[in-house]
């Protein structure tokens, strides 16, 4: 009877643990110290009280054979669910790489935050070959577009307050960021064609620089998105096209808040796009939506900025967490999905 009793106890442990470890969730991260994945994170842990799951966070700051061995150190945790933000973003190889162990290991996966391919349909491949695979990432493309059509519709609805030397076109200067990221061209791309759709809809010419048909577009060459890259770049800039010269730049569109931030500043030290009445500005748009750039809205030094949202790209990923999980398809309130690519929704802030 004692043995049995025993038996009994040792197969009810057997069955809670394994319960436990098909909760325990391990998060990597590039870096869980950059603002929006802090706020992701944060946002996560609040989804998971009521859940039961158990949520262990990595931070690999960068490195992907950092990565690499915190996937094996997960498996050999017995993880029983794995997400990863990949280091290498765009990179198929990469992304391959992370994915073998995790299948071999039997192990749902669900990449998250970064393009693991420079297409959506190289991305819905990689994971074709996994079942238990999802991939929760924001559409680049998406971003771009709306930044361009918040833009777009901005100058149309008063061009000639923005076309400052009245030659009938805008002068803009795009800041893209990483020049070997697909997600910066892909925002830059995006950003140009809507707004350009929009203006020649309303009868203006698309936007254009000094002797050229298309936008002046410049690449952080430290691929750090920079704030001090962009002020850098348009102070340089300011001392051919400032506002005495008769060309002035007319737009700036970053591919994020901290570029567009130091684009204000260097604006800001020629007199322009200050918070001081009656001070002239041009529109400059981001995108990230960080504290900084929504003051920088209230105070008319930014145009606007397009807003990934932590908590929205934390209700996604928690749902693709749970789906996994339990085997059930769950719904995703705060995004579009299209297969296995489930894309969080953006915020414009203007």
């Amino acid at each position: 009877m004692k043995a049995i009793s025993f038996a009994a106890l040792l197969l009810v442990l057997t069955l809670l643990t394994a319960l436990a470890m098909s909760e325990s969730v391990y998060v990597l991260w590039t870096d869980v110290n950059d603002p929006f994945s802090a706020s992701t994170r944060s946002c996560l842990e609040d989804l998971s009280g009521d859940a039961g799951i158990t949520f262990t966070h990595l931070t690999a700051l960068g490195s992907q054979w950092t990565q690499m061995d915190q996937v094996e150190e997960a498996i050999d945790a017995g993880a029983g669910l794995i997400c990863v933000q990949s280091c290498e973003y765009g990179s198929t190889s990469a992304a391959r790489a992370l994915l073998a162990p995790i299948q071999d290991a039997g192990i749902p996966v669900i990449f998250f935050g970064r393009q693991i391919a420079s297409t959506m349909e190289k991305t819905a491949a990689i994971l074709e070959g996994y079942p238990s695979s999802l991939y929760v990432h924001f559409d680049s493309a998406d971003i771009g577009i709306q930044q361009g059509q918040a833009a777009g519709t901005d100058l149309a609805g008063s061009f000639a307050s923005f076309d400052l030397n009245s030659d009938g076109r805008i002068a803009a200067v795009v800041l893209k960021g990483d020049p070997q990221d697909p997600e910066a061209e892909s925002r830059a791309s995006g950003a140009v064609l809507s707004a350009n759709a929009i203006l020649e809809n309303a009868g203006f010419a698309p936007l254009s620089w000094y002797g050229s048909d298309t936008p002046l577009v410049l690449s952080d060459p430290q691929c750090m998105w920079s704030a001090a890259f962009a002020r850098d770049t348009v102070d340089e800039l300011l001392k051919t096209y400032g506002p005495d010269s008769g060309q002035m730049i007319e737009l700036i569109l970053c591919g994020n808040d901290d570029m567009a931030l130091g684009a204000v500043n260097a604006l800001f030290h020629v007199d322009w796009n200050t918070d001081l009445p009656g001070s002239p500005a041009i529109p400059v748009y981001g995108v990230d939506g960080t504290p900084t750039a929504q003051d920088f809205l209230e105070k008319h030094r930014m145009m606007g900025t397009i807003a990934r949202s932590p908590s929205g790209m934390a209700s996604s990923l928690f749902s693709a967490i749970q789906e996994l999980l339990t085997g059930q398809e769950q719904s995703y309130p705060m995004a579009r999905r299209e297969g296995r690519l489930i894309f969080p929704a953006w915020d414009e802030l203007r």
